[in-house]
């Protein structure tokens, strides 16, 4: 028998359209179905690969009397507590009026973001350390990422961090120090003698006026960011939950005259949670001189000059207890007896 008429299949019979076809060869070929045209009644369910009609319902579950097993193979899926069925298309959606039931609170994330398939890189094909993440203009994934500067042409991070901050100090300095002296000098000079201010003058105290002001910006946020134990990244997400919060207690209190009982809900959240900036910081130690000793090492007098090494590494840091393992933050009711 030849290739050609051993790969050829028998045509389905009329009762079963459907039905998978053999091959004469004995090797398994399903037929596939054909999606239904428009406005016909018949709805398919691409998860489970079965069949509905709008005219019966879903098939029912089995029930313990009739001993039934319960397979995955020809029901839907279980439904999960607060749940209710959507006839359009099959799959279980939340039902608004249980959440709506549901006291209010902090919208805390319960996810595992220290668990390896959280920290996996899908485009380095590694395991990130805690607080890695991918810098897209670099192509790789950087230790402790804090952002992508254009001004040094590289990320910020655990290797780079202290250098990057002395760097900053020292450009406000000196663009402080060129905006300062050359107005005092112009000022002096045109009461003394009447004449006009060179225009080059102008343009460079303009400059360094703007530069002083970025600069200035950058020092202020990287330190309140070292003295919290933050990168850049983690504050963005702190400030997301902060706005969660907000918006919960908007709903919660719409009135501009609740002003107290919004401060009362936000210190009931912190009675049970804590500060989300503080205790809700993973990586918070609870001293601001050990967060800076993280970055620049313990002598003080070798933190604003470039010299040294980073004693941080980026490949692991201290936890706070007030956080599993895994990276959830717990009540305070399940702290630590010492932290409580």
């Amino acid at each position: 028998m030849s290739r050609e008429s051993s790969n050829r299949t028998i045509p389905p019979s009329p009762s079963s359209p459907t039905s998978p076809t053999t091959p004469s060869s004995g090797s398994f070929r399903p037929t596939r179905t054909r999606r239904p045209s428009r406005g016909s009644s018949t709805l398919h369910s691409q998860s489970h690969g079965r069949s509905y009609s709008q005219s019966q319902p879903y098939p029912a579950r089995p029930s313990a009397e009739n001993g039934a097993a319960h397979t995955h193979a020809n029901l839907p899926p279980p439904l999960e507590h607060g749940e209710k069925r959507h006839e359009g298309n099959g799959y279980a959606q939340p039902d608004q009026q249980a959440q709506a039931r549901l006291p209010p609170g902090r919208a805390l994330s319960t996810l595992p973001v220290l668990r390896e398939e959280h920290r996996y890189c899908k485009r380095c094909h590694i395991v990130k350390p805690p607080r890695a993440h991918h810098c897209r203009s670099c192509g790789t994934c950087v230790l402790k990422f804090d952002h992508h500067c254009p001004w040094i042409g590289q990320c910020v991070g655990a290797q780079n961090q202290k250098f990057f901050f002395v760097f900053v100090i020292w450009a406000a300095l000196f663009c402080l120090w060129t905006f300062t002296t050359l107005v005092g000098l112009n000022a002096r000079a045109a009461s003394h003698s009447g004449k006009s201010v060179d225009p080059q003058h102008i343009v460079i105290i303009v400059f360094s006026g703007l530069f002083a002001l970025f600069t200035v910006a950058m020092f202020t946020t990287h330190a309140a960011l070292i003295s919290s134990n933050q990168t850049t990244v983690e504050h963005i997400a702190v400030r997301s939950l902060k706005e969660r919060e907000t918006e919960t207690l908007d709903v919660l209190y719409p009135s501009c005259w609740s002003l107290a009982e919004r401060r009362r809900e936000r210190l009931t959240w912190d009675a049970e949670w804590g500060r989300i900036g503080r205790e809700g910081n993973m990586w918070w130690l609870g001293d601001i001189r050990a967060h800076w000793e993280q970055v620049f090492g313990p002598r003080v007098w070798t933190w604003f000059l470039p010299i040294g090494s980073c004693k941080d590494k980026g490949l692991e840091y201290p936890r706070n207890p007030r956080f599993d393992a895994d990276g959830r933050w717990l009540p305070r009711k399940q702290w630590p007896a010492e932290l409580q």
